[in-house]
């Protein structure tokens, strides 16, 4: 069982380690050129040959889910890991409800910014650069949720030894 704690955590450190290093990629990289141009910069996603990422998180979420769920089970008795996987899942929790709500409606509006002339380049330009701002505070979230389960690898791996009922 031992065994069997360790590996999961570090495979769960693992794909966070994934999610932040891809997600630091885009912020540097992709993301401030894309969003600095719209609504013409939407050809970088929209063409042929464009960037598509959906795969990538259609993979990449179901994955961290799984590890960390299994994460928290297997490390339940072990109360100082248990409490830094919980922040880690309570983070999540909080990041993908905000996705949900803003970042990923607003994204989809970005990529269709092209087909609208309701609003003009320099309102698309200023929505872009929120998002991005406010993109940038919601990956420091992924990296405290990552160094949580840094935290947690750091506990020792015994389970306590906890009274039974």
């Amino acid at each position: 069982m031992k065994n069997a704690r360790q590996i999961s955590l570090l495979i769960t450190i693992l794909i966070w380690g994934i999610i932040a290093g891809s997600l630091t990629y885009s912020h540097i990289v992709f993301l401030p050129n894309y969003l600095s141009h719209l609504p013409e910069s939407t050809n970088l996603i929209n063409e042929k040959y464009g960037f598509k990422e959906d795969n990538f998180w259609i993979i990449i979420h179901p994955l961290i889910i799984f590890s960390t769920a299994i994460t928290f089970l297997l490390n339940w008795k072990i109360t100082e890991r248990r409490k830094y996987i919980f922040t880690t899942i309570a983070i999540y929790i909080l990041i993908m409800v905000v996705t949900a709500y803003y970042f990923y409606p607003e994204i989809i509006e970005f990529s269709q910014s092209n087909l609208s002339d309701m609003i003009s380049p320099e309102e698309w330009q200023r929505r872009g650069q929120k998002w991005l701002i406010l993109s940038w505070i919601r990956l420091f979230f992924v990296y405290c949720a990552y160094i949580s389960l840094l935290i947690a690898l750091t506990k020792k791996n015994k389970a306590s030894n906890l009274p039974k009922y």
